[in-house]
């Protein structure tokens, strides 16, 4: 990953870390590889980013802006902003209520695709089913998991 992305990351943490300490129950926050990824290629486009990025981690994860119960999987989908113009991205997460968990699998432009295909469905399915079984690397935002 670069440099510049790995500084917004790391803004990201201390922003989430500061949250933690004034509310205790924010739910905790993991990336897969494939999504740091996506959000690396992103970064490269929004000066906005880290403020953008860190408006989607702060929303509450059970009220999702653009539905609960992605069709076909356990995930839910919001928008995410590019510069100052809204809902540019669309982002799939799955939220674990009872862990207060919450991991972010997916994120692509709106203006490249509308809705997941069957592939991305099935691919979703594994990954779900990959962290209910410890078996999916993820990446923490968590400062104590450093």
């Amino acid at each position: 990953m670069s440099n510049r992305f790995d500084k917004a990351i790391e803004k990201l943490r201390i922003a989430l870390s500061a949250r933690r300490k004034r509310e205790p129950n924010v739910p905790h926050i993991f990336f897969l590889p494939g999504f740091a990824k996506q959000l690396e290629a992103m970064e490269i486009q929004d000066s906005m980013f880290v403020k953008n990025l860190l408006k989607l981690l702060s929303a509450d994860p059970d009220q999702p802006k653009r539905g609960r119960n992605v069709s076909g999987t356990r995930c839910h989908k919001t928008d995410m902003a590019k510069g100052n113009r809204a809902a540019m991205y669309r982002i799939i997460y799955y939220h674990r209520k009872v862990e207060n968990d919450v991991y972010y699998i997916l994120a692509f432009a709106k203006s490249d695709q509308d809705n997941l295909t069957d592939g991305q469905t099935k691919k979703i399915n594994y990954i779900t089913d990959g962290i209910d079984n410890g078996t999916v690397t993820i990446i923490s935002l968590d400062e104590h998991d450093l």
